[in-house]
């Protein structure tokens, strides 16, 4: 347990200090671009919760990935792991089947990738909008509707 939990942290203490210096980096230049476009000094701040829980997920993640996959090689012996001849349950095949034989592109999976949003957009959330009165959310997913029409458009040129 103890080489998981050094594993873990091998890994993920890396990870968290990366990721706390991006998101300083993103702060100030969001306070920056803050400040030249309101013209007024705006304070940005961490909350101390968003520190707290990105530390907690960062370490937790690494730590629980790493507990199933250690107990299944830890479980079989050294000889049933070895035997390439035994028969296992755990095989599993994997086959690669590219869209184009099978008659399907990429323009026809974004086309109707496209339409199904814009088919949810159109007949839940924009009703929706609209009957609780949420009138910058029903422009704001209008504008949304209208970007990916457009985008439909672009694909099927």
């Amino acid at each position: 347990m103890t080489l998981i939990t050094i594993q873990s942290l091998i890994f993920s203490i890396p990870g968290i200090i990366g990721g706390f210096a991006v998101m300083a980096v993103l702060v100030a230049s969001t306070q920056y671009t803050l400040c030249n476009i309101a013209k007024v000094n705006i304070e940005v701040e961490v909350n101390q919760t968003t520190i707290i829980l990105g530390v907690v997920t960062g370490l937790l993640i690494p730590f629980l990935s790493n507990i199933i996959p250690i107990r299944q090689a830890l479980g079989n012996s050294l000889r049933n792991a070895l035997d390439k001849f035994r028969p296992s349950l755990d095989d599993i095949e994997v086959e690669m089947i590219r869209f184009e034989n099978k008659g399907i592109s990429f323009n026809q999976i974004m086309m109707s990738t496209t339409l199904l949003s814009c088919g949810i957009l159109s007949y839940y959330y924009i009703p929706k909008a609209a009957m609780k009165k949420d009138f910058q959310a029903f422009l704001y997913l209008l504008n949304v509707l209208l970007l990916l029409i457009i985008l439909g458009l672009t694909f099927l040129a």
